[in-house]
């Protein structure tokens, strides 16, 4: 059987020598491919000066795309690409699927109105979906992640977003960040801020724009410039910072106002330099009080 394929691509390669263009469908033995001097297709399978190399039910119909084998993979878009796989369709100009299974990136052809298409990639992975408003968007694998998917195609920019791998996510706006994690439930689709970053954890929707959730579980950063850590985390004022250490397991710990510092914990120590107890204080339920009445005395005096 590898002769019989190494047979069809020498046989490919010699019609091919003497043309600018050449088609190279080895997707059986016996379909030895030919070529002509425009470089126009030669199969139903391929597009004009596009490649099939192996492979089952595969399809390059864009003109100059590229189908690297694998089973049921269509590159509908013009310059793209599908590295192998199974049940992926790339229908955006300059695309590329580098496998997995069943991810696909929608285009002008799949929704007619979509922007002016751009480079989008998804580098593998399971049921990973790009829509033809997500533009120079990147999925690095996961399952089930998506970009735009569920929104408006017409109203909503979902240029420059990132999803590197975990499952469930969704990325909805312009240059945000999703670095994995699991989104599962409503916190799911929280609509994303502009350039707003979410760095792995569940459950976490990062709204406002330039926000950030560190991790965690059932966070979110509606405020613009807000940062959330811990957990039943709730920033939902500009430039808030919330930290929840010690959870309730019953209610979010919330900002109130722009600008506000909140920070729930056991314990607080502070210190000056390290692995010094003699420059270090530690605050607990116990002595909290302490402090607070030399507090108060300090500004009664």
């Amino acid at each position: 059987m590898k002769f019989q394929h190494y047979a069809v691509l020498a046989i490919a390669a010699l019609s091919c020598s003497n043309t600018q263009f050449g088609v190279v469908n080895a997707q059986t033995p016996t379909a030895a491919p030919s070529a002509t001097a425009s470089g126009s297709a030669t199969s139903d399978r391929t597009g004009e000066s596009s490649v099939v190399v192996f492979g089952r039910g595969v399809s390059a119909l864009g003109d100059f795309s590229n189908v690297n084998g694998g089973d049921d993979n269509i590159a509908d878009g013009d310059y793209a690409v599908i590295a192998g796989g199974k049940l992926n369709f790339a229908d955006r100009t300059f695309s590329t699927i580098s496998g997995g299974e069943d991810n696909f990136i929608a285009g002008r052809k799949f929704d007619p109105s979509a922007l002016p298409p751009t480079e989008c990639t998804i580098s593998g992975g399971n049921s990973n979906f790009i829509v033809s408003t997500g533009e120079d968007s990147v999925i690095t694998g996961g399952i089930g992640n998506s970009v735009c998917f569920g929104r408006d195609n017409r109203d909503t920019n979902c240029s420059g977003c990132t999803i590197s791998g975990g499952q469930g996510i969704t990325c909805d706006a312009i240059e945000a960040v999703r670095t994995g994690g699991v989104g599962v439930g409503n916190f799911n689709r929280v609509s994303s801020g502009d350039r707003s970053v979410a760095t792995g954890g569940r459950d976490n929707g990062s709204g406002g724009k330039n926000a950030v959730i560190v991790g965690g579980k059932n966070n979110i950063a509606d405020g613009t410039l807000s940062i959330a850590l811990g957990t039943q985390v709730q920033a939902n004022t500009e430039s808030s910072m919330v930290i929840n250490l010690n959870p309730d397991g019953k209610k979010s710990l919330k900002s109130k106002k722009a600008g506000q510092f909140i920070a729930n914990a056991e314990s607080y120590s502070f210190q000056i330099g390290q692995n010094n107890d003699d420059l270090s204080i530690q605050i607990t339920e116990d002595n909290i009080q302490n402090l607070i009445d030399a507090l108060e005395n300090a500004a009664a005096s």
